[in-house]
């Protein structure tokens, strides 16, 4: 097996922290002279770890993503073009934020 290149971090919605007839969070908005009582339910956010190897690595700067020519592509920075690749990922994952480490060869 490769070696890992990229460790990237998906921050998911997770859990529900409290029952829907329990919640201690309370609201109040102010809609047109209204004051309205929402109960908010908070929810524990899980991690999701993907550690990918340095084939991974070079797809992400090499191939461009949808709507990038390959010129602009190839003007972007290595940063710019993992976190385009990644910000397709979160949003298969329904993720809310990803960081990632980059590992030295």
């Amino acid at each position: 097996m490769s070696d890992i290149k990229l460790s990237v971090t998906f921050t998911l919605q997770g859990r529900v922290l409290c029952e829907e007839a329990n919640c201690q969070s309370v609201e109040r908005l102010c809609v047109g002279g209204t004051e309205l009582i929402v109960k908010t339910r908070g929810f524990k956010p899980a991690k999701q770890v993907i550690k990918m190897n340095k084939e991974a690595y070079w797809y992400m700067l090499e191939t461009p993503v949808a709507g990038f020519s390959p010129s602009k592509w190839k003007s972007m920075s290595r940063k710019m073009r993992i976190a385009e690749h990644l910000k397709i990922t979160a949003v298969d994952l329904k993720a809310k934020d990803f960081s990632w480490i980059e590992f030295e060869d």
